[in-house]
């Protein structure tokens, strides 16, 4: 991203840096709080989804693995944290649910009845 003397390369900071200028970043400690937990966790599951992706050799095992053992608990765990809020911190978009959405909308493709079990998630997407 290139914004005027404002050089950035990293996804994330992009996305941070733009939030901040759009007005999507919480300026309440604990809404703040909320978008820095989900980030971190949609992290994680980004760099868990990867690691079965680019492992051409055990693809088909792995991601069988991860549709049994992983993939119910991540969607549930995510699930709960959204409740019945419109958007991952209540009311308000913010930088954090264009991640959110990013990792449902990767996880429908890859798996396309992950979200079947939870209702507010199918409704967020």
């Amino acid at each position: 991203l290139i914004d005027g003397d404002t050089k950035i390369s990293m996804s994330i900071t992009i996305l941070r840096y733009l939030g901040r200028k759009n007005g999507l970043v919480p300026t309440c400690p604990t809404q703040l709080l909320r978008c820095e937990l989900l980030e971190q966790q949609l992290f994680d599951m980004r760099i868990g989804f990867s690691r079965i992706c680019y492992n051409v050799q055990d693809f088909e095992k792995l991601k069988a693995e991860h549709v049994a053992d992983k993939l119910p608990g991540q969607m549930e765990m995510l699930s709960k944290f959204l409740g019945d809020r419109k958007w991952a911190n209540g009311e308000e978009i913010t930088y954090v649910d264009f991640l959110l959405y990013e990792i449902l909308d990767i996880h429908r493709l890859y798996q396309a009845d992950c979200l079947d079990k939870n209702e507010n998630l199918k409704d967020y997407c």
